[in-house]
């Protein structure tokens, strides 16, 4: 009898010791399921603000890339305009030029004859020039000549040369042909683009 009673109490601390053991082993499952599970929504939740972030960072870079690109296409857009109103503003020079009358011609040419002289610092120039004009300068030509030597104080020469395609003005070449300056309309409005460009920012931009 004695023996069946220790035999019963081992039996029964085994079994205590068991749901214990069974008890611990249980709570510590689900402390590390919970732990598992709370690393788990706090990675989740790392992970979508990282998301977020990327994503926030994206849709700035985006807004700036687009911001940029507006900005670059508005300012491409002012610079065309300016090209045009200057390319505008050359067109009605030369049309304004091109309706001038025989004297008007006759005052731009002498005035573009004499800086050729000046340029090519000779005696004698041909002059090339559009077909009414070169008959303005053949017509004028001693009254010219001699306006431009009372000038210059020494004795000049014109010589008609090619006609050539422009709204007015000269290409001036030396006798021989070595030098050439273009003294045309269209050149000099070449030159004095820059400065019509200038005008054009202060006013209008």
């Amino acid at each position: 009898m004695q023996m069946e009673n220790g035999v019963g109490k081992i039996t029964q601390k085994i079994i205590e010791k068991a749901e214990e053991q069974a008890t611990e082993i249980i709570n510590n499952a689900e402390n590390r399921a919970e732990r598992i599970k709370k690393n788990a929504r706090e990675q989740a939740e790392k992970e979508k603000q990282e998301i977020i972030e990327d994503r926030r960072e994206e849709i700035e870079q985006e807004k700036r890339s687009r911001m940029a690109e507006a900005k670059l296409k508005a300012k491409r857009a002012k610079l065309d305009a300016k090209e045009q109103l200057i390319n505008e503003i050359t067109e009605d020079i030369k049309k304004e030029i091109s309706e001038y009358t025989e004297q008007e011609k006759l005052d731009l040419l002498k005035n573009l004859i004499k800086e050729s002289f000046r340029q090519i610092k000779t005696d004698t120039l041909v002059l090339n020039a559009n077909k009414e004009d070169l008959d303005i300068i053949e017509k004028n030509k001693e009254d010219i000549s001699q306006e431009i030597a009372a000038e210059m104080d020494r004795d000049i020469n014109i010589d008609t040369g090619e006609t050539i395609e422009t709204v007015g003005g000269v290409i001036a070449q030396s006798k021989d042909r070595s030098i050439t300056i273009d003294n045309t309309v269209e050149e000099r409005l070449r030159r004095t683009r820059g400065e019509i460009r200038q005008i054009v920012n202060k006013v209008c931009f």
